[in-house]
């Protein structure tokens, strides 16, 4: 056998070879995909390999700002920030000419609208207390870099939320931005750079827009903030490609996409600073969203300094790329871009437009192509396309795509909660549903009607590319009209199938059409039944078929030669001879000859060129390989975001079917390819299958690893007087499991649920949560102002602030409350701290000036955030000594707003607003309600959520409901 039969034999389209290309390349970007999305970068544990950075130093750094929970109206708030402070003071010490620190204690923010509220029903007074830090460029002192600096913003907040440490969110960006800081203090930047590490930004993104006070604000005009979980929103071109100088960069423009879509309910600084004309990027934490904002989200969870590592690396790479893209003038291109990491070695990333010109010139070019080829062939008598073998894709792909619909909402149906924790067993099972159900339309028909291989591939290429032509032209539109770029690999899916349709167009053009030994009808009809599909090869490994049922023998799923080989007949047609009426005897000639009434006829099939016989394994190579591998990528990113929403409210319905579209492209590109695939791969598909489904259905979603998110907050009603009564606890949470299964694991749950009487009510969560219920009952009071309010000694040179161990509880490091010593008879005895009176907890003053005008005072002990909420809506609000206009860009409503938000620097407060009203709202009495919050998770201060965090079941776990953990409320009327 010469060389190029044997590599013919080799690569010939058979079953063998089939099969093992397209396993081998399935389970290499299967794995490879999982692999970069489960492992992060090694942290390098040489200093001299750390890129400038020291790793010690930030985890260190990471330690003593999570010790705690620390949201911004906390005490323990104000030991993270003086941590942050004498820690950039330091670096401003060794270099005191060009690097600046700001306490900023002055700039208050006043604007409408928050993220926990619907736009422009509430207003925000905040006062800020941000840290600030200024590193001078080389050239900061040039008059022309003063008219227009062009900095660079870096930012992460150093607050958490009132359940959390706070490792990811945002820990680890502020340890980042200490580390930046230490770096470009020691290797000075070409421009200025900006840090602001920020407070309040839990609380409604309060700390950026203090920052917008602040006279730094107007020096940057890029940033990049770091992040818990990221935002939303149109990324400029030039910033975007600053990212691909990181090391390893991960990153899709499709997270981006869900964001404007709102199917992930978030927002960072990110909104702010672009609001303002900023342009930037965030960097953020996008996996594991069941333990964000909970116990969780703490350095014991982290696994290692791996997720550490590779945030200061990225934020290093992308934050000095973004130093030298700023130009003198300060000003990036703007354009907004696609952008996409593949396998986390490199980052594309394309202009909007630039992909839009080439999504329109692929339109109109490949049309062109495809007629000018297939005219050619028809000049040319190859174009051996015939009526049979056209419905075989269209109705395998209808068949495949409702089977795979169709498991996707029984799973939504009866097992709505499986993806939540485990996402990649259902992606699995859905996958396997869409090859399977295509496989046995295309193996059956093949059987049933068999056809010429090269003819009936080039067939399902081009009903594949008229399928993406469509689907590209619906992108190219909304690419234009709603900037969404999240469809980019439809680009390449409709690339890959144009260039695989032209090969086999090309390769139709360089076979020909054969006379082969034939059968008799009724023997044909036999190997028909008896052998199947008559697609071979001949024995010099050339393709060959024919379009009768010519019999063919089988083994281990490889078609023996025909019974007389095209190259014989065409050899006999050339010198005149009849090899019909010759017997060629072999050990395959039947031993009966056929009927003389039915002699076997010669059939017409097609010969493929031994130099285009590798070409299937190319054509699917570039019909499959980077298409599939963009939809994994795209797949698991979305997966991993999206499950873990549902916690929030999120409808199951819409995961499932998005991971069954997913799963329908991955399958697609197989479809020319099916019929000659191994029996025992769809058989083990089957098996896996059943597996996968059985596993869904049966197992528990929940666990410790993925726990089930219940939100918790505690109204006072501080005008009921006695303790113990009238201070509600609401849960909200998933409606399966809420009330059946997390309420009755309470004890005053159990005991209000055997009372009856309503004593346990649930409904839907409404605004507040969407998608969830909220179930509510009686709880024991808070302890949240105790009669000694400064009860603990702030260490600033360490993070430690009791002597005494920490309790066992959710949060690792919560200490117990100070204890009051007594005299007792031989011993001392202890009690917890004692408790402010109810209606000492929050007082008031409200009274009407004018017939538009009124003034309300409020005061809560312990506290430094307040709320006013108005029965009509209001059209003025001023906050005494606070800012006498709304923020730039803001603006009141014409119908006014129902809610003010009061937010204090310092503690124990008494805010004066006053407050003005429109219409007949003048003529009547004005009332609403006041309430203050408190925000601090520490042991004993609110009894009813230690209550929950001790007997909430495993598999579940407690996160903030609002901004307070309690609200104490009061009626007002004026």
């Amino acid at each position: 056998m010469s060389i190029l039969s044997w590599i013919n034999a080799f690569f010939a389209f058979s079953t063998r070879p089939v099969t093992v290309l397209i396993l081998s390349t399935y389970a290499i970007l299967f794995v490879s995909t999982i692999w970069i999305q489960e492992t992060p970068s090694s942290a390098p544990t040489k200093p001299q390999k750390q890129l400038g950075l020291s790793l010690d130093t930030a985890w260190r750094d990471l330690q003593a700002l999570t010790t705690y929970p620390h949201p911004y109206h906390s005490h323990e708030n104000d030991a993270v920030r003086q941590y942050v402070l004498d820690r950039v003071n330091r670096v401003a010490e060794e270099h005191p000419s060009y690097v600046h620190v700001s306490d900023d204690i002055e700039s208050n923010a006043t604007y409408i609208g928050g993220i926990s509220n619907l736009a422009g029903t509430s207003l925000t007074y905040f006062e800020g207390n941000n840290i600030l830090v200024k590193i001078d460029g080389p050239k900061s002192n040039d008059d022309e870099s003063k008219s227009n600096p062009g900095a660079v913003l870096f930012s992460a907040h150093f607050d958490s939320v009132s359940t959390a440490p706070g490792a990811t969110d945002d820990g680890m960006g502020v340890a980042t931005l200490l580390q930046l800081v230490d770096y470009f203090a020691k290797y000075r930047p070409k421009r200025d750079v900006i840090f602001n590490i920020n407070n309040g930004e839990e609380d409604g993104l309060n700390g950026a827009h203090a920052f917008l006070e602040h006279p730094w604000s107007a020096l940057p005009t890029v940033f990049l903030n770091l992040e818990g979980a990221g935002s939303g929103g149109s990324v400029p071109g030039d910033v975007t490609k600053a990212f691909r100088s990181a090391r390893h960069p991960h990153g899709n423009v499709v997270t981006a996409d869900g964001f404007k879509a709102g199917l992930v309910r978030s927002g960072t600084d990110f909104q702010i600073y672009t609001k303002a004309g900023m342009e930037g990027l965030d960097l953020a934490f996008y996996r594991m969203r069941s333990k964000y904002h909970t116990k969780y989200d703490s350095v014991a969870n982290l696994g290692g300094r791996d997720s550490l590592w590779a945030m200061m690396e990225a934020s290093l790479g992308s934050g000095k790329a973004l130093v030298d893209l700023v130009d003198a003038k300060g000003k990036d291109s703007g354009a907004e871009v696609i952008y996409f990491d593949v396998l986390g070695i490199s980052m594309v990333v394309l202009e909007q437009n630039t992909l839009f010109i080439l999504d329109v010139v692929a339109l109109v070019i490949g049309p062109i192509a495809v007629v000018a080829l297939v005219f050619l062939l028809a000049s040319e008598n190859k174009l051996y396309w015939s009526s049979q073998g056209w419905i075989g894709f269209p109705l395998a792909l209808v068949f495949g795509a409702a089977a795979t619909l169709s498991l996707a909402y029984v799973n939504a149906k009866f097992a709505p909660y499986a993806v939540y924790a485990s996402p990649y067993p259902v992606f699995i099972s859905l996958i396997c549903t869409a090859f399977l159900g295509m496989y046995i339309v295309l193996k059956t028909l093949s059987w049933y009607h068999p056809t010429d291989n090269t003819p009936q591939r080039s067939v399902v290429y081009f009903e594949n590319y008229l399928i993406w032509w469509v689907f590209l032209l619906i992108d190219a539109i909304f690419l234009k009209t709603f900037k969404l770029g999240g469809g980019y690999f439809i680009t390449f899916f409709h690339m890959g199938n144009l260039t695989a349709l032209l090969l086999a167009l090309v390769e139709m053009l360089c076979a020909r059409r054969v006379k082969v030994a034939g059968s008799s009808s009724n023997n044909a009809a036999r190997g028909r039944s008896q052998s199947g599909p008559h697609n071979g090869h001949n024995n010099n490994g050339n393709n060959y078929s024919a379009t009768s049922n010519a019999p063919e023998d089988t083994q281990n799923g490889i078609r023996n030669e025909p019974v007389a080989t095209a190259e014989r007949e065409e050899e006999a047609h050339a010198e005149g001879h009849n090899h019909d009426d010759e017997a060629h005897a072999t050990e395959r000639t039947p031993l009966i000859p056929p009927e003389a009434d039915d002699p076997p006829q010669p059939v017409t099939g097609v010969k493929d060129s031994h130099w285009t016989t590798p070409l299937w394994g190319v054509e699917f190579i570039v019909a499959a390989v980077f298409p599939v591998l963009l939809i994994f990528q795209l797949a698991f990113t979305i997966l991993e975001g999206l499950s873990g929403t549902l916690a929030d409210g999120n409808n199951p319905l819409t995961v499932y079917l998005i991971t069954a579209f997913f799963s329908i492209l991955v399958v697609m590109p197989l479809a020319p390819f099916m019929h000659k695939i191994q029996k025992m791969v769809p058989v083990a598909l089957l098996f896996v299958l059943v597996i996968s489904v059985v596993y869904n259905a049966f197992s528990f979603p929940f666990s410790p690893g993925t726990p089930l998110k219940v939100y918790f907050q505690q109204t006072m009603d501080l005008d009921a007087g006695a303790l113990g009564q009238n201070s509600t606890v609401r849960l909200v949470g998933v409606k399966e499991y809420l009330r059946d299964h997390i309420v009755p694991s309470i004890p005053s749950g159990w005991d209000a649920t055997k009372r009856g009487n309503d004593s346990v009510t649930c409904g839907s969560a409404g605004e507040r949560k969407v998608g969830l219920v909220e179930c509510t009952y009686e709880g024991l009071m808070p302890k949240v102002a105790p009669e000694v309010n400064r009860d603990f000694t702030v260490v600033l040179s360490r993070r430690s602030r009791w002597k005494e161990p920490p309790v066992q509880g959710p949060i690792p490091g919560v200490p117990k409350p100070p204890t009051q010593t007594h005299p007792g008879k031989g011993k001392d005895t202890t009690k917890p701290p004692a408790s402010t009176p109810p209606k000492e907890l929050l007082s008031f003053t409200a009274r009407r000036v004018d017939d538009s005008t009124g003034r309300i005072t409020i005061k809560g002990a312990n506290s430094r955030a307040c709320r006013i909420y108005f029965d009509h809506p209001v059209t003025s609000v001023r906050v005494v000594g606070g800012n006498t206009k709304l923020q730039t860009g803001y603006t009141m409503p014409p119908d006014g707003i129902n809610e003010v938000r009061l937010w204090s620097r310092t503690w124990d407060r008494t805010f004066e607003v006053d407050v003005g009203w429109e219409g007949k709202v003048r003529s009547e009495v004005v009332s609403g309600r006041v309430a203050c919050e408190w925000a601090e998770m520490r042991a004993e201060r609110i009894p009813a959520l230690d209550e929950i965090v001790s007997f909430l079941p495993t598999w579940a776990v407690v996160s903030k409901l609002n901004d307070g953990l309690v609200e104490g409320v009061r009626k007002f009327e004026m």
